[in-house]
């Protein structure tokens, strides 16, 4: 699927965040760059503003966050049985 928002513009973001130590601002700049991507993206298609979001919380998708919990619980439980 083709994201009309360019990856500068959310590199450019965090650009401007990490410059500021205001917190204020940074809900700005952030708030500023979203509604970019709602106006930017084709028919109000919400896929745009999610993959957007995933970008800025460092996920692929939920499915990922998902399987590494999954993964990360199903390790640990390995680790318990074998260390109990």
């Amino acid at each position: 699927m083709y994201c009309s928002v360019p990856y500068a513009a959310l590199a450019k973001t965090f650009s401007l965040i990490e410059a500021t130590t205001k917190r204020l601002e940074k809900n700005a700049i952030l708030t500023s760059f979203l509604f970019l991507v709602i106006q930017r993206s084709a028919n109000n298609d919400p896929t745009s503003l999610l993959q957007a979001v995933y970008l800025c919380i460092n996920r692929v998708s939920f499915i990922q966050n998902f399987l590494d919990l999954v993964l990360t619980q199903s390790a640990s439980s390995s680790v318990q049985i074998t260390l109990g």
